[in-house]
């Protein structure tokens, strides 16, 4: 689950970004669902005034971090066209981006 002020934006950008399919439950107004049907659901939840992570700020310390594995080499660009930012190199094995929010992620190849 992955907390934000603005739940159902946050939700549209991963499935985008992933082409996973919200789902539309009654508690719509403070949680998001996306399924792909056979994997994993993310959940969004509705925060007011969420404490947005800084990358790499330990007092602002993201609650999650995502390691997505795509398989579409455009996923990137996709990513950055609906509002990822790329983030301070750290030093790890891939590019870390930030979404809307500010929750980071990396973007894989299925075979990292």
């Amino acid at each position: 689950m992955l907390d934000s002020e603005d739940h159902s934006a946050l939700a549209a950008f991963y499935a985008e970004l992933l082409g996973l399919h919200q789902t539309r439950h009654e508690w719509d107004s403070f949680w998001r669902m996306l399924d792909s049907g056979d994997g994993p659901i993310l959940s969004f939840a509705k925060i007011d005034e969420h404490r947005q992570p800084r990358w790499p700020d330990p007092t602002y310390p993201p609650q999650i971090h995502l390691d997505i594995a795509v398989e579409d080499p455009t996923a990137v660009e996709t990513a950055k066209h609906l509002g990822a930012i790329q983030l301070p190199d750290i030093g790890g094995p891939w590019p870390v981006y930030a979404d809307p929010v500010g929750h980071p992620f990396c973007l894989c190849s299925p075979s990292q």
